[in-house]
């Protein structure tokens, strides 16, 4: 099996690799299409906040179809069936997990980390793997996007957005992205508004009938947002959204910030009373949102999709310009043209 081997931060190989065998594999997947994001990135430079034993094949977005299946196992799925797997596999017996929060599972293991991952011609699911199933023909590349999507999704379900209500996204990355697209489709009652300093971004917003704004313009827009989802992971962004939302507004985090941040939590308490809520991991309500929704509109979003690497060519994925724009996927067919 091929894989991309990571043997320590900015080290990178194709290699022919085994399974685990300390895995209980409960399904094998051919992998279509991974998508790469910021934690990959982080991977290679070193700066992950987890702490990572190397050597790893990355890849924790995983789209792929059944070619084994244990069926003492898993009965909802057969060979030929394309499906989205969670990158993290629970315990199932932790108090979260008891609670069904298994996105929160506190002893959750990782594929791209502690499980080989999706940049490989090939994945091995292990027991207790959540996987999602897409009912009807999806797009190999539009699949790549089942994560990022739910992860969207996810971010949305966890805020009321019912009734007229002004919205701001922080940061126009796949995540923003795909939540500006999901919450205009979905809720057309929003105004929506997305940060971002991109003039090709700005563009694709006005397509989609979306406000854009700078963070210049966020400072002249104090107490009049209901709403603000955070994606970018930057301070001084999330800083200028919590000035921009309405007493009694609601914040909703999911952007990874790289460093500890200092702001006037006077703003949250005593000036507005502000909700805050954090975001992790999609759910699995999510993920199946996710797979319909992809499916429904897969033919307006291929510009979510800005680059496609393989094997031959993976390492520019992150030197390429491309990368900050929206999102690259892996692909193991995928040639490079040069």
């Amino acid at each position: 099996m091929k894989t991309i081997s990571l043997s320590a931060p900015g080290s990178i190989s194709v290699l022919e690799q085994e399974f685990d065998d300390s895995v209980t594999k409960m399904a094998l997947l051919r992998v279509i299409s991974s998508g790469i994001c910021a934690a990959d990135s982080y991977l290679w430079s070193g700066k992950h906040p987890w702490d990572i034993s190397y050597p790893i094949v990355p890849g924790h977005e995983i789209f792929g179809e059944v070619i084994e299946i244990d069926a003492e196992l898993e009965t909802r799925f057969k060979p030929g069936t394309k499906v989205a797997v969670q990158v993290n596999v629970p315990c199932y017996t932790c108090e979260l997990c008891l609670k069904s929060k298994f996105n929160m599972c506190v002893n959750r293991k990782h594929f791209g980390s502690t499980f080989k991952g999706a940049f490989a011609e090939e994945i091995a699911i292990p027991v207790g793997a959540r996987m999602h199933a897409y009912a009807d023909e999806i797009n190999d590349l539009i699949g790549g996007l089942s994560e990022t999507m739910a992860n969207a999704i996810y971010c949305s379900r966890k805020v009321d957005l019912e009734g007229e209500k002004d919205v701001l996204i922080l940061g126009m990355g796949s995540i923003g992205a795909c939540l500006a697209h999901y919450l205009k489709t979905t809720y057309p009652q929003l105004k929506v508004t997305v940060l971002t300093s991109s003039e090709g971004k700005k563009k694709r917003l006005e397509m989609l009938g979306i406000s854009a704004t700078s963070l210049n313009g966020i400072g002249k827009l104090a107490d009049h947002f209901d709403v603000v989802f955070e994606t970018s992971g930057f301070a001084d962004n999330f800083k200028a959204g919590l000035s921009a939302l309405k007493p009694a507004g609601t914040a909703m985090v999911y952007g990874v910030f790289q460093s500890e941040m200092l702001f006037d939590f006077n703003q949250v308490s005593e000036f507005k009373e502000l909700t805050l809520i954090g975001g992790h991991l999609a759910d699995d309500a999510s993920f199946e949102l996710s797979t319909s929704f992809l499916t429904k509109h897969q033919n307006e979003l291929d510009y979510l999709i800005s680059n496609i690497v393989g094997f031959e060519n993976f390492t520019s994925a992150f030197s390429d310009s491309k990368f900050s724009q929206f999102k690259t996927i892996f692909q193991p067919t995928h040639r490079s043209e040069a």
